[in-house]
């Protein structure tokens, strides 16, 4: 008789308990339930801005949201056309046959060529050193949000062009060791990035006219 009342106990604890679980799964779908919608119909703002999404997924509504946050947190993170990785940094450098038609010296600046470029450009006028420290520090925060690959890679293709020196110290770098330098992004205080030397075609032209009068004469 005591067995069966400790059964009995038993199973009414366990009876009581799975009402209790059944009721928390109800409450949680209904809360869940509840959220989805009201996230689906609610009002988004960023930066003090409504912004309008046509779509009623609340995942998809606040994915969207978040994207239009970060465009306009880094307005000029959109410059990024391409996704930089370590093979690009190699490509860019050392372009293989197929791609030397194609090479930077030969095509026009991308948009965030243009901006790095002016960056530097900037930095001489003003008298200011750009190292590879500071350009990253600029360009991975404030408006650009660029990741640290995506700035070595811009700065490469610059090299690339003849647009920009690397200098460390009173030496040039040349190209394998611009590769390492950038490859292994360490001590990156240690250079500084300026503008190369503009050679004009006028001055080419004079060049070529001493050549011929003093060898050829």
């Amino acid at each position: 008789t005591q067995v069966n009342s400790g059964q009995a106990e038993n199973a009414q604890f366990q009876s009581i308990i799975s009402e209790k679980q059944r009721q928390n799964i109800e409450r949680r779908n209904r809360l869940e339930d509840t959220i989805k919608v009201m996230a689906g119909a609610s009002v988004l703002f960023v930066s003090d801005h409504e912004i309008s999404i046509g779509i009623s997924d609340p995942s998809a509504r606040l994915l969207e949201g978040f994207k239009s946050l970060v465009s306009r947190s880094y307005p000029h993170l959109r410059m990024l056309k391409i996704h930089y990785t370590e093979q690009s940094l190699r490509k860019i450098l050392f372009p293989d046959e197929e791609h030397a038609l194609l090479s930077e010296e030969t095509r026009g600046m991308e948009e965030d060529e243009q901006e790095l470029w002016k960056y530097i450009q900037r930095k001489d006028a003003d008298l200011e050193r750009a190292t590879l420290q500071s350009i990253m520090a600029d360009f991975t925060g404030g408006q650009y949000g660029w990741y640290p690959m995506a700035v070595l890679c811009v700065t490469a293709k610059l090299y690339k062009r003849n647009a920009v020196e690397f200098r460390e110290g009173g030496s040039v770098k040349d190209t394998a060791e611009v590769y390492t330098l950038l490859s292994k992004n360490r001590n990156l205080d240690r250079y500084i990035i300026k503008a190369a030397p503009v050679v004009s075609d006028e001055q080419i032209k004079r060049l070529k006219s001493l050549y011929l009068e003093f060898f050829h004469a």
